[in-house]
């Protein structure tokens, strides 16, 4: 989980509308959030893992990313359409974090899709779009630690011990 959320920060930094992101520790629970605005905070669920082999598996992830704005004037349809527009400039960002995201792989990642854009409550003076993105990888180091990942190989070779030089050939097993 650590790489993936390594890897939604490194994306987010990228967007210079984006002042602050960070885990989703509820922030937004405190009197005074200790944030700048707009704030994307970040949640991952590994929401399926299923065992390919004894050394591989395959990983769903569900990433949820809160963007947190400053309420900014009306957008009620008896306000102006210039305080509208400017009530309503938060939706430019989420759409541009959306697209940004939306469709992003690498070596590691299937392409990351866009499932749901939703505004959650908040507390007043604050708008918040939570946007929720599915990807999946497969995890070949799950268990590289335990020591079972190894590679044969066939070769040939020379003993160098007690100066002997005795030829073999045979089977090399090495951990990976």
């Amino acid at each position: 989980m650590k790489q993936l959320y390594l890897k939604i920060i490194e994306l987010l930094a990228q967007l210079p509308e984006i002042r602050y992101a960070d885990l989703d520790c509820n922030q937004l629970q405190e009197e005074k959030p200790p944030i700048s605005y707009p704030a994307a905070l970040v949640d991952m669920d590994l929401t399926k893992i299923d065992e390919i082999d004894s050394a591989t598996q395959s990983i769903d992830a569900s990433i949820g990313i809160r963007l947190v704005f400053k309420a900014i004037g009306e957008s009620n349809a008896i306000a102006p359409a210039t305080e509208r527009l400017r009530a309503t400039d938060y939706l430019d960002v989420v759409e541009k974090v959306q697209h940004h995201l939306q469709g992003y792989e690498d070596d590691v990642y299937y392409p990351w899709q866009c499932t749901s854009i939703r505004p959650e409550p908040s507390r007043k003076g604050l708008k918040v779009v939570r946007l929720t993105f599915a990807t999946s990888w497969h995890d070949y180091m799950s268990n590289k630690d335990k020591g079972i990942l190894w590679q044969a190989s066939i070769g040939r070779g020379e003993n160098q011990f007690n100066d002997s030089s005795t030829k073999y050939l045979g089977l090399f097993f090495t951990s990976l």
